[in-house]
């Protein structure tokens, strides 16, 4: 996802975490990358930052759940061998939820602000 120099809104930045996480990300086209154009990057991450801090995270029987679970062990552990290799690589990690901790069963990655 590309997104240009211009004021951040709403639509933005809910673009984005709906492409990114909707279906916990489990479809062909969902956003992986996004790539902030000129100076949209630091209102961007700030935005997608308190945006992701709103996402509830949960199983797909909870009508209020905005993301569940990764389908098995393995590919949970997979997307968070991601997180690991960019902070391995220099990156700052803004949102990490691989500490996050849920009730019940499921596969997930959580939300949890490195700024908290």
């Amino acid at each position: 996802m590309v997104v240009l120099p211009m004021p951040t809104s709403e639509l933005q930045r809910d673009a984005a975490v709906s492409a990114a996480f909707g279906t916990a990300g489990e479809r062909c086209m969902a956003v992986s990358v996004v790539v902030a154009v000129g100076k949209a990057g630091d209102p961007l991450v700030a935005a997608l930052r308190d945006r992701l801090a709103t996402l509830r995270v949960g199983p797909g029987t909870d009508p209020e759940a905005q993301m569940g679970p990764l389908i098995t062990c393995e590919h949970r552990d997979k997307v968070a061998s991601y997180l690991a290799a960019a902070e391995r690589d220099g990156a700052v990690i803004v949102t990490d939820g691989r500490q996050h901790v849920f009730d019940g069963q499921g596969f997930f990655l959580g939300y949890r602000s490195s700024t908290t």
